[in-house]
């Protein structure tokens, strides 16, 4: 039995003549099969070939392909216009490397492994509700920004109208301590100088919102005061423990009314729900010290 051999060529050799029409060459160098066309230098490939044939068989916009006895493409059945192709089966399988151009329509959820991780997701960002000034915050996707409570001022200063803070100023408190009673200021009747995030509350004075450091202060005016009353302290009283925020002599302190105005602070830490009030002692004679409402505050807020 013979073997028939196409005439076989490197490429320097093939690209030194033009194959004639029909003439088949295999190139040894590149092991491709070439065809000559009786014009083209070296000829063109068997697969350039088979495109330009394709290309004059089917055109654009067939659904179907009549049988014309080539047998490569008499087996192709066109189910959509060349120009937007569906690829139902085979599948198009899994490219080692490769990027995709053109491809409107292509939802990320289409494609099998990727997830939003791998790639952006776009969204439009709405700012029209923005003051200068104001730091801006992200709401939702619907309504984009919104002014957030930090504000820049001119000078440069960031203040923040979130924050938790206020104060206070004591209703008058008659003959409360003085015999060593311990009193718990009473905010019934305060009146509210500021509470910036509506953090006061007249029945316990402060419940932290959040959990921080905070800074208390306490302006404390004493009436009544005598000879005998020479122990006197204040106490931050929160959640799980205590903090004596002054101690002192009261009789030395005294005024010749008989009064005093003692001032103090004290940091704490707070978690959110606990709370923070004011106990004063007053120790060595008899219960008759009483709490003045002209000069007397309580204020905090957070810190860190």
């Amino acid at each position: 039995m013979g073997i028939l051999q196409l005439r076989r060529l490197t490429t320097t050799q093939r690209m030194a003549m033009v194959p004639a029409d029909g003439e088949p060459i295999w190139d040894k160098t590149l092991k491709v099969l070439y065809v000559g066309d009786g014009a083209t230098t070296g000829g063109v490939t068997a697969e350039s070939s088979a495109y330009a044939l394709l290309a004059s068989s089917i055109s654009d916009g067939d659904t179907t392909h009549a049988p014309d006895g080539n047998s490569v493409f008499d087996a192709l059945a066109l189910k959509a216009p060349l120009t937007s192709p569906s690829f139902v089966t085979p599948a198009l399988g899994t490219p080692a490397s490769g990027t995709l151009t053109n491809c409107t329509g292509l939802s990320q959820a289409g494609v099998v492994g990727l997830t939003t991780a791998d790639s952006p997701v776009f969204a439009t960002v709405k700012c029209s509700n923005l003051t200068d000034g104001y730091i801006p915050k992200h709401t939702s996707d619907a309504v984009g920004l919104t002014n957030g409570p930090q504000l820049v001022t001119s000078e440069g200063a960031v203040i923040n109208r979130a924050q938790p803070a206020f104060l206070v100023q004591f209703s008058g408190q008659s003959n409360v301590t003085g015999d060593s009673t311990s009193h718990i200021i009473n905010f019934t009747s305060a009146t509210i100088i500021y509470d910036q995030s509506s953090i006061f509350n007249t029945i316990q004075p402060f419940i932290a919102p959040c959990s921080g450091i905070y800074q208390f202060y306490v302006v404390l005016y004493l009436t009544g005061l005598t000879v005998l009353h020479t122990i006197g302290y204040i106490t931050l009283v929160i959640t799980g423990q205590s903090y004596i925020m002054w101690l002192g002599n009261l009789a030395n302190l005294r005024s010749s009314n008989n009064d005093v105005i003692l001032n103090c602070s004290m940091p704490a830490k707070l978690t959110i729900g606990d709370t923070a009030s004011i106990s004063i002692v007053v120790g060595g004679g008899t219960k008759v010290v009483s709490i003045g409402a002209t000069y007397s505050f309580f204020g905090g807020g957070l810190s860190c």
